[in-house]
């Protein structure tokens, strides 16, 4: 299975009757170590599956960032193999198999819940190195944390440096990390 849905919310608050939290199935996915610093480093997000592309084998699963943009949002977005998960489905990301991993700034205003996360330095000391330069995009690669990270220029066509850290990469929200 890959990836276990939020099935009920109980909201309460140190009393009885108030305390927040979320109950899910007990059949939960175990991430692998390079999942698990992308989990830390967002505070392992609430995920909602937004859609199953028919021309794919995926599952797209968004979490909105709360941060204040005009006109933009940002999202990180979890691509797993296609489950058979309704859309509007929840799930944290550790629960979450996912083959790619997006960090992007969007026009479209999903009506999803926001999280805020404090990435706690955790990814810079992992350095990536430029394979290329491609027309839309630089590729990034560390061959000890077995990732491949494209970043897609900004309409100013802004080129990236030959060296930076994992974190500067997510931090574009112009990011695409691939699993190896």
């Amino acid at each position: 299975m890959y990836g276990t849905p939020i099935t009920n919310i109980k909201y309460n608050n140190n009393d009885d009757n108030n305390e927040e939290s979320i109950i899910i199935n007990k059949n939960i996915y175990i991430p692998n170590d390079t999942q698990k610093l992308f989990i830390k480093y967002f505070d392992n997000p609430i995920m909602t599956k937004i859609s199953n592309p028919k021309a794919t084998e995926h599952s797209y699963y968004y979490a909105k960032v709360n941060v204040k943009l005009l006109n933009q949002y940002r999202y990180v977005i979890a691509i797993t193999t296609k489950d058979e998960y309704n859309i509007g489905k929840r799930t944290y990301m550790n629960n979450l198999n996912w083959v790619t991993l997006q960090m992007r700034t969007l026009k479209t205003n999903k009506n999803i819940q926001t999280f805020l996360y404090n990435n706690k330095n955790l990814l810079n000391d992992i350095t990536l190195y430029k394979n290329k330069d491609h027309t839309h995009y630089s590729e990034y690669n560390n061959k000890n944390f077995g990732i491949k990270v494209f970043i897609f220029f900004t309409k100013n066509k802004l080129f990236y440096p030959n060296k930076m850290s994992l974190s500067n990469a997510i931090e574009t929200y112009q990011t695409i990390i691939n699993l190896k």
